[in-house]
């Protein structure tokens, strides 16, 4: 099992996100909170993941590099004081539902 914190900034993101880790022969979940959702349902994650920090998990053990490669570019660690910002709309992370 690996856990990988995620971050998807737009619609777009969780799209291709989705697409990346349908990918993966293993189960796959997101979860925000108390909220768990597929990673690889595209309506669960637009629901639910896009511009938060979440959690991914993905319930296997061989060949798991290959794919924290593929998803590296949704990996994001932030700070409690991050002003980054969430798509265009200019709402502060923590600010994001």
């Amino acid at each position: 099992m690996k856990n990988i914190n995620i971050y998807l900034k737009t619609p777009e993101d969780a799209i291709d996100f989705v697409s990346e880790v349908s990918k993966v022969p293993y189960e796959a979940d997101l979860s925000y909170g108390n909220c768990w959702v597929d990673a690889k349902s595209i309506l669960g994650v637009l629901g639910m993941a896009v511009c938060k920090k979440a959690n991914l998990t993905i319930y296997g053990e061989e060949n798991i590099e290959n794919t924290e490669q593929t998803l590296q570019r949704y990996v994001r660690i932030f700070q409690r004081d991050s002003t980054a910002l969430c798509g265009n709309s200019g709402t502060r992370l923590q600010d994001c539902g």
